[in-house]
């Protein structure tokens, strides 16, 4: 599977967040000032091992993470990014499985807040999602 079917399959299913929210997605312009989008998800992934334990090497199995940051005002409490992230964490808990053409994405322990913390404007409270790929068998 590759990186970009990952992030499409984990995409997705973050977009299925309710009430939705926006998305700043890898290498695509995203200026809340200029949208006023606050809050939003930032969407970052971390490819980390990739391992094969077939013979003939036919059966790659990728592990990473997904940080999903969630952006909101800063000096208004962290209530809001809490909220937002509880709701990411539990889009993508232990054990759920998305399907794509060429496998499965699993996501490997249950999704864990990170610590908080303020950029300029804003505060970011980040989700880190651990996944591991199955690859589909023919």
């Amino acid at each position: 599977m590759t990186f970009a079917e990952i992030e499409q399959a984990l995409g997705h299913h973050l977009a299925t967040l309710s009430p939705a929210r926006p998305i700043a997605w890898p290498n695509k312009n995203y200026d809340p000032k200029a949208s006023g989008a606050v809050p939003y998800i930032e969407f970052a992934h971390i490819p980390t091992i990739k391992t094969d334990d077939s013979i003939d090497g036919t059966l790659p199995v990728q592990t990473g993470i997904v940080l999903l940051t969630v952006v909101t005002a800063r000096d208004t409490f962290a209530n809001q990014a809490n909220d937002i992230a509880q709701a990411v964490a539990d889009l993508f808990p232990y054990g759920v499985r998305i399907e794509t053409t060429n496998g499965t994405v699993m996501i490997s322990k249950p999704s864990d807040p990170v610590a908080g913390f303020t950029d300029g404007i804003y505060w970011r409270q980040p989700v880190r999602v651990t996944y591991r790929t199955t690859p589909a068998i023919a």
